[in-house]
């Protein structure tokens, strides 16, 4: 199973599925603000986890820089 630190809570949801018992987790992209509000261990940390989720953590990168401001 995996542990989900609670600083990474406002981005990972975590819900479980009716009758089944299953565990179903939601990736969010990151804001820049929250972001930037990690340490390089937590981002490390934040990418390591997305990637044991199956996902590639440059996606959610990519998607969260694309949402900002023009000129940031």
């Amino acid at each position: 199973m995996l542990s989900i630190p609670k600083y990474l809570n406002e981005i990972i949801g975590r819900s479980y599925e009716e009758g089944v018992g299953l565990r179903t987790i939601t990736l969010r992209t990151p804001s820049a603000q929250f972001w930037a509000s990690l340490s390089k261990e937590q981002q490390d940390e934040w990418k390591r986890l997305i990637v044991e989720l199956g996902a590639d953590p440059e996606d959610y990168l990519r998607h969260m820089r694309a949402m900002l401001p023009e000129g940031v």
